[in-house]
């Protein structure tokens, strides 16, 4: 047989002898696309690797911070707004100098305060009775949540007696605001430069990094405390604000105007506003976008008169965790692991315009005498995608 297969061979040895050539080719370019194949897959991982790497290579956090996606070796994503309290500075120095480590760079969240921007003024002359109506809408990537409220005021010579709240209207309009929250952060500048480099981050044109200098101190009056902070110049809430302005239908000519606001303190006050009917008279429209914009703009360019940015403000929340729980994943070979977030609902009784939100409600205390008085001095702007 095996001779019947050779004499076979030998007598169409150049047809054997391309056959042999064919199958040496094919396996040769085989074994190289293998090995290209090889090469880029580990050259992706390697890639994968490198951006998936977090800045921190141990992470030491408070007790009893670790949340149930820990149990799977998961970190949550942004879990360091929801960290309160920390180590001493006395352990920080101790973990700088624990060997093999080579840079120990802390962070304490403060709490978040509301970044507020002066926008328009509504010019409205005409004597009258007006109605502010507010329409705020936040995307949250699973729905939008709207908030609407009201206020009202005058226009004219009448002035109100004592705080003038039963008359559900005030003789001042307040120039147009927005703003976002945002979560102040403590950190040390110099090992925030060695870790990630945010120094040089920093956008140049009237912006700055800090410098030894820049130090907590002392308000002027004594009642709080300023601070140099440096600010992303990308906001990440999704929000819009909508100011709509209607005219009441009730006569308000200069020689009627206190019998007129008496006649509607008799009346309730407010909720005898409330079913007035009103006639649109002015819309304006901003979104967190736009107000960010305005924010860096004013930072940057310091010089072009009032930006709002000299005022104190109060820091009225800390910061608070999201409360995870572990859910059958809806495409399990893809995605093992899933989470829902468990809302909050908040109290009935509290002031805050919402009814539910994503984070318990952790505030310094029930009144603004008791939150934290800060005045910020931006000096810098930086971009996080450098």
């Amino acid at each position: 047989m095996l001779k019947f297969i050779w004499n076979s061979w030998w007598r169409n040895k150049e047809r054997f002898i391309l056959l042999l050539v064919g199958v040496l080719i094919l396996s040769t370019g085989l074994s190289y696309l293998i090995g290209i194949t090889q090469a880029n897959n580990g050259t992706v991982v390697d890639e994968l690797q490198k951006r998936w790497e977090s800045s921190y290579h141990l992470v030491v956090r408070p007790q009893g911070s670790r949340s149930v996606t820990e149990d799977l070796n998961l970190l949550e994503p942004n879990y360091l707004s929801g960290m309160e309290g920390g180590i001493s500075l006395v352990q920080y120095e101790q973990i700088k100098e624990i060997k093999d480590i080579a840079i120990a760079a802390p962070i304490a969240m403060m709490g978040s305060i509301t970044t507020y921007v002066q926008l328009d003024r509504v010019a409205i002359q005409e004597p009258g009775i007006y109605r502010m109506n507010i329409l705020e809408e936040t995307n949250t990537g699973a729905g939008i949540e709207k908030f609407e409220g009201n206020t009202y005021f005058t226009v004219g010579t009448w002035k109100p007696v004592g705080s003038g709240q039963e008359y559900g209207a005030s003789p001042i309009l307040s120039n147009l605001s927005y703003g976002s929250e945002v979560m102040v952060a403590g950190i040390d500048p110099a090992a925030e430069s060695e870790l990630i480099g945010i120094n040089e981050a920093t956008l140049n044109k009237n912006s700055r990094f800090f410098t030894t200098e820049d130090v907590a101190k002392e308000m002027e009056d004594g009642l709080g405390i300023q601070i140099p902070v440096i600010i992303s110049n990308k906001d990440y809430v999704d929000a819009k604000m909508t100011y709509t302005f209607e005219r009441l239908d009730i006569p308000f000519k200069p020689s009627e105007q206190i019998n007129t606001m008496e006649e509607i303190k008799k009346n309730g006050g407010q909720e005898f506003l409330e079913k007035q009917k009103g006639i649109p008279i002015e819309n304006y429209i901003y979104t967190t976008e736009d107000v960010h914009k305005k924010l860096i703009n004013n930072v940057l360019n310091p010089n072009q008169g009032s930006n709002g940015l000299e005022e104190s403000t109060w820091m009225a929340f800390k910061p608070s965790p999201i409360d995870y729980q572990p859910v059958t994943s809806p495409f399990g070979k893809r995605w093992p692991y899933s989470y829902q977030v468990k809302p909050y609902e908040v109290p009935e009784d509290s002031l805050l315009a919402v009814r539910s939100m994503y984070r318990p409600v952790n505030m310094f205390g029930e009144t603004s005498q008791d939150w934290p008085r800060l005045k910020f001095n931006y000096i810098g702007v930086f971009d996080p995608k450098n």
